[in-house]
C-alpha cells in the first residue's frame, strides 16, 4: 500500500490539483481530472496514458468485482444456522 504522506505530496499530471487513495489503495483518484491512475506492486503509474475515467459505470464494475471477490472468499465458510 502507498504511504499516506505520500499521496498528500503528489499531484495529478493532468490538472495539477490533489490526489486522494482510492478505498481499496489500488488506484490515485483526481477528481478535477475525472481519472484514476493504477498503483501497481506499489508504484503509482502517473502518466497521462495510464489515466482511467472516472464514470458511474467504474464505479459500478468496481463494486460489482468487490461483490464477486466477497462471494468468492466466503463461499469456503460454512454457514452454522444452515447446518441442521
Amino acid at each position: 500500500m502507498i504511504n499516506q504522506d505520500l499521496v498528500k505530496r503528489l499531484q495529478c499530471p493532468i490538472s495539477g490539483k490533489a490526489l486522494t487513495l482510492s478505498q481499496d489503495g489500488s488506484f490515485l483518484l483526481s477528481e478535477a481530472a475525472a481519472c484514476r491512475f493504477p498503483i501497481k506492486n506499489g508504484i503509482a503509474l502517473l502518466l497521462p496514458d495510464y489515466a482511467q475515467p472516472l464514470s458511474v459505470e467504474n464505479n459500478e464494475a468496481s463494486l460489482q468485482q468487490e461483490s464477486l471477490e466477497t462471494v468468492k472468499s466466503n463461499s469456503g465458510h460454512k454457514n452454522p444456522t444452515m447446518e441442521r
